[in-house]
């Protein structure tokens, strides 16, 4: 996702109702202090993929909201809430292909199992 103003203040915003120091908002995301400033500031050209699906993970961001300002700024429940998963989000981008398909694969079967186990309770 290119950067650009909008996007850089609608991140602002998610940083300032998080009410998290920068380096805290930095670190929940698998990023560092100075990369975050750099976004802030400008910097960088783009936005990783993988930032913006934690962003959507960890504070519920519309990654639709994000890019362009349209559609609700939450997309729904806040799925991740420890900084292991965040971490564990950040080494499957590091993954293969052939085993990020292969986790997702596992991933989907065993939540499959989890759910099947509930509508039996």
């Amino acid at each position: 996702m290119l950067l650009n103003e909008s996007i850089i203040e609608r991140l602002q915003e998610v940083l300032n109702e998080s009410k998290l120091s920068k380096r805290q908002f930095a670190d929940s995301l698998g990023a560092s202090a100075s990369s975050l400033n750099d976004m802030l500031s400008g910097k960088p050209k783009a936005i990783s993929g993988i930032l913006v699906k934690v962003l959507e993970l960890v504070y519920g961001v519309n990654p639709v909201w994000l890019e362009t300002g349209e559609g609700k700024k939450r997309k729904g429940k806040i799925v991740v809430t420890r900084k292991i998963e965040v971490d564990l989000i950040l080494q499957v981008r590091d993954l293969s292909a052939k085993n990020q398909k292969l986790l997702s694969i596992v991933t989907n079967a065993l939540w499959e199992q989890q759910h099947e186990a509930k509508d039996k309770v």
